[in-house]
């Protein structure tokens, strides 16, 4: 991404999705980027999931933002919504996460064993690290070690300890995530769910 600063501004620049998208957006998504002060030239990360289509380009329009005191020395906001889209046009994914099966059981206050598979293209070799997610709702009340796999490793398992609290007895759906650094800059991530019956 280029920044071109206009009227001497030095100062922190915040990129961010505008409210309203165009073009098959297909689930591209990104958080908030702060650009350091007086940078004019940033590598900006976009999520992009393992279920896009590889034959359809999506694109995304940014806004960027910066905060500046008016004359009385008020704070303001002001945005910028580029005038160009980011087109993508994805290739397939690079890793996939997935539980080696579908549904799990378990009681308050025990551990919970979830086998998982990561595929990977060929070329694809990093360190994968495989860690659990909990919702709002969760946290607090389950928890797991993160994992960590080494290059040509394609499989592990989860242990998830759950606490004796009666708000996770029944259905309970848990979010794993990988993530890589390709090349030991560019994130990878594959994220699963898996569906755990816990029993009071």
């Amino acid at each position: 991404m280029l920044i071109d600063r206009l009227d001497g501004f030095d100062g922190e620049i915040t990129l961010e999705m505008t409210a309203k998208q165009q073009r098959h957006r297909q689930g591209l998504a990104c958080d908030e980027f702060v650009v350091a002060s007086n940078v004019k030239r940033v590598d900006f990360p976009i999520f992009v999931p393992e279920w896009m289509e590889t034959t359809k380009t999506s694109r995304m329009i940014l806004n960027g933002s910066i905060r500046v005191p008016d004359a009385k020395g008020n704070i303001r906001t002001l945005l910028q919504r580029m005038e160009l889209r980011l087109g993508l046009l994805p290739q397939g994914a690079l890793m996939k996460l997935s539980p080696s099966k579908g549904e799990f059981h378990a009681a308050l206050g025990g551990e919970l064993t979830i086998p998982v598979t990561v595929s990977c293209v060929p070329e694809f070799r990093e360190t994968i690290r495989i860690e659990l997610v909990p919702s709002e709702s969760q946290t607090g009340l389950l928890s797991a070690e993160p994992i960590s796999l080494s290059p040509g490793q394609t499989s592990a398992q989860m242990i998830v300890r759950l606490t004796h609290d009666p708000k996770l007895a029944g259905e309970q759906q848990l979010q794993i995530r990988a993530t890589a650094r390709q090349d030991g800059k560019w994130l990878v991530k594959s994220e699963t769910t898996v569906t755990a019956e816990i029993e009071d």
